[in-house]
């Protein structure tokens, strides 16, 4: 049996010198390290304005969550930031027990996220 496979897309704003990752399926133990490889890559090219969107995203287990708080702190370090866009529910949840809702920025709209941003650039 596969694991479901997560598929990561991106696009790239260049008005607002932001790059949005599109995620579809879980992330979990299986797919987290190539949306971290992802994010890793586009750090250390300079890319640190990033909105991660996951509408398609229906589960992020505990090590896909690890991704986004590496992610952050390598952003951060650059001066740089990473939103969290369109959670669900269930997704909301993960963060909550893990009590890192307040540690990621997390936007319920691309114009929040882009506001959010607006603050980090650099």
């Amino acid at each position: 049996m596969n694991a479901p496979a997560l598929t990561v897309t991106s696009q790239r704003i260049e008005a607002q010198d932001v790059t949005v990752l599109s995620l579809s399926g879980p992330l979990d133990g299986h797919t987290y390290d190539q949306l971290g490889t992802k994010l890793d890559r586009l750090i250390m090219n300079g890319i640190t304005r990033i909105v991660i969107d996951l509408s398609g995203c229906d589960y992020v287990s505990s090590a896909g969550v690890g991704v986004f708080v590496a992610a952050r702190s390598k952003a951060e370090h650059e001066k740089g930031c990473i939103v969290l866009l369109n959670l669900s529910a269930k997704v909301i949840k993960v963060f909550e027990v893990l009590q890192l809702q307040d540690l990621l920025k997390i936007a319920a709209s691309m114009d929040e996220a882009l506001k959010i941003l607006e603050e980090y650039h650099a």
